[in-house]
């Protein structure tokens, strides 16, 4: 990612224009242009005049006023939960990183000057790169004319930086205007010395004619037209183009989507069968529940929790473990004790499952109940060659009937196979996000075809979801 001062208009920040102007007033510059703009010439200029004039410290003194106090914007939160270890900016504030901090990615290197360049050469994880200094760090502001100068030339090791991740990584421009001066320096100095052997970067552009968009393209940059996302509104398309973004790459906000609630380096139970179910012939049950807990592990890991397995038999008399957790059950009500107790008892809390488990004849069901709905599932033990098979497993998210202000998180196929198929669910984390984004209860339903020839050869798909909201079933 590559931030300009545009990502933080949302925030109610000035952009660079609006800054300029707020020092162009005092000095009694009128504009360039009759929308009250400045050229890019004067963009550099009048800070210059301004320190010329009033002095440095005078000039460090408006930038703060006028970027002081201002949380981040909902385009923060969206930039922070991109699957991105590397930030370049060339924004004073401290929005990025105080988006980062309250998604719970706190552990960056902050980059700033030389020395910070040199301390974290070998840094593995995140970085934020303020190429223009920091607030609280007046000493490394580049604002003026002559910061612009000598910056080209007191910091080698920012700009080597830079040319080697413009070189090696695909970088996506936000905030950014074409006439921006330290856009053109960026290109100026390190896009345009690459010639052939460079990499193609990305450009949200509120709106683009065909010729900046050729141009752009010559020089190895994409365009994306913001006003496109969102029937003209670049603000809005920004915020679209982001969403979308994030839904389709983030491993982590497609986690959060399901795991409502947990928070960094909570201890979450993952609590499955401590025995084979004397009916499970096909396949052992804890094989399964390990598959379960191996991919569910993963996920609380990428929203930085612990997990911990334990077997149902033990949880199952440990009251304060069970109302002192959110709770993760691996396994149905048929062989996990644990799963059994929620799910025979949903009067522990409002909150409780509208999901009942039944045998039917050698077959197993999912109910629910608000809309009598049947999910039969067959069992794989009496499987021929006849035809296909059909198995069920549910993926839910209820209140904790020991402690509603907690999280109970199921994974249960009626029989092995179908716990199994969830193992395959959640290996992939975009599943989570065909999951509503919703602090309520919700079921899903998993359907899973599969033949008696390999029945590990299955197909699976959500067939149903059901979230309560006010009582009602959608």
């Amino acid at each position: 990612m590559f931030l300009g001062a545009g990502a933080s208009i949302a925030a109610g920040l000035p952009s660079w224009q609006d800054l300029v102007s707020i020092l162009a007033s005092e000095l009694g510059i009128a504009a360039d242009f009759a929308d009250g703009s400045f050229s890019s010439m004067n963009l550099l200029n009048i800070p210059q005049y301004y320190q010329n004039d009033r002095g440095r410290r005078s000039l460090i003194t408006q930038l703060d006023a006028a970027l002081a106090s201002h949380g981040p914007s909902p385009i923060h939160d969206l930039i922070a939960a991109l699957p991105t270890d590397l930030f370049y900016t060339t924004n004073f504030d401290h929005l990025l990183e105080n988006a980062l901090a309250a998604a719970e990615r706190d552990r960056y290197a902050l980059i700033v000057d030389e020395n910070d360049a040199r301390a974290y050469a070998d840094h593995d994880g995140v970085e934020i790169r303020k190429l223009h200094g920091t607030l609280g760090r007046h000493e490394s502001i580049v604002l003026t004319r002559r910061d612009f100068a000598e910056f080209r030339h007191r910091s080698p090791l920012l700009l080597g930086g830079l040319s080697t991740h413009l070189a090696s990584h695909t970088f996506l421009f936000v905030g950014y205007s074409l006439s921006d001066p330290d856009f053109g320096l960026i290109f100026d100095d390190v896009l345009r010395n690459m010639d052939d052997m460079k990499q193609f970067h990305y450009f949200c552009a509120p709106a683009i004619t065909d010729h900046e968009r050729e141009d752009l393209n010559q020089r190895g940059v994409k365009a994306i037209a913001l006003a496109e996302w969102s029937d003209g509104d670049a603000s809005a398309g920004l915020a679209a183009f982001l969403t979308s973004l994030t839904t389709a790459t983030s491993d982590l906000t497609h986690v959060k989507r399901f795991f409502s609630g947990l928070r960094r380096g909570a201890t979450v139970p993952i609590i499955v069968s401590s025995r084979t179910h004397e009916h499970e012939q096909y396949v052992f049950i804890p094989e399964c529940d390990l598959h379960v807990a191996n991919e569910v592990e993963r996920a609380l890991q990428l929203l930085g929790c612990t997990a911990r397995r334990m077997a149902d038999r033990r949880a199952i008399g440990d009251s304060d473990m069970l109302a002192g957790h959110d709770l993760v059950l691996v396994c149905s009500p048929f062989a996990n004790q644990v799963t059994h107790a929620v799910f025979a008892d949903p009067a522990l809390t409002e909150h409780g499952p509208r999901v009942s488990f039944r045998e039917d004849g050698g077959s197993r069901l999912l109910l629910i109940d608000a809309t009598r709905d049947e999910f039969r599932g067959d069992n794989p033990v009496r499987a021929d060659a006849s035809r296909h098979y059909q198995e069920r497993a549910l993926v839910a998210r209820y209140r904790n009937p020991w402690n509603p202000e907690r999280h109970v998180f199921v994974f249960a196929g009626l029989h092995a196979l179908g716990t199994h198929a969830v193992g395959h669910f959640l290996s992939d984390t975009s599943n989570f996000a065909k999951l509503p984004d919703m602090d309520t209860p919700l079921e899903a339903i998993l359907t899973v075809g599969y033949s008696d020839h390999d029945p590990y050869d299955y197909r699976y798909e959500i067939e149903a979801v059901w979230v309560r909201e006010h009582g009602a079933v959608g």
